[in-house]
């Protein structure tokens, strides 16, 4: 994307362990034996992307909100949105709006970084985002990067 990644909010550096993936099939295992406890999300960095089955902005709206209804928003320190693919200009301004809103409106978390369209998910390039490692993500410079070895 020519754009790049677009940081919505945070004003300082943070860092966390990465968890999350489509958040379609997030939905499929909430209040199941395979969705993790509250304790769980203490110093995690969320990651979430759209499928192509291109769920509306509002839906993932109310699939956000979840998060913060079970007070998931509250305990991390990011979160990360995938670049939507197949959205238009428009969709993806909703969606940006959108999750925002959700995130620093409804749920007063207006302290973690907030970033979107980064290359990951459902889109075309794809970075790999390895699930428990730590990363840092930087608003005043722009910047996330992992900050351990997956391969350990």
């Amino acid at each position: 994307m020519k754009d790049g990644w677009t940081f919505l909010q945070g004003n300082k550096m943070t860092k966390g362990r990465l968890w999350g993936g489509c958040i379609e099939v997030l939905e499929f295992i909430k209040s199941t034996d395979y969705w993790p406890d509250k304790n769980f999300w203490s110093d995690k960095v969320l990651f979430l992307e759209t499928s192509e089955e291109k769920p509306l902005p509002s839906q993932v709206g109310y699939m956000l909100r979840n998060y913060g209804i079970q007070g998931i928003l509250e305990k991390i320190k990011g979160v990360v949105f995938g670049r939507a693919k197949d959205y238009s200009v428009k969709e993806k301004e909703e969606l940006n709006k959108i999750i925002l809103s959700v995130i620093r409106d409804e749920f007063n978390v207006s302290d973690i970084p907030v970033i979107v369209d980064m290359d990951f998910g459902h889109t075309d390039p794809k970075l790999i985002l390895p699930l428990g490692c730590m990363v840092s993500l930087n608003p005043t410079t722009k910047d996330i990067r992992l900050i351990e070895n997956p391969f350990n």
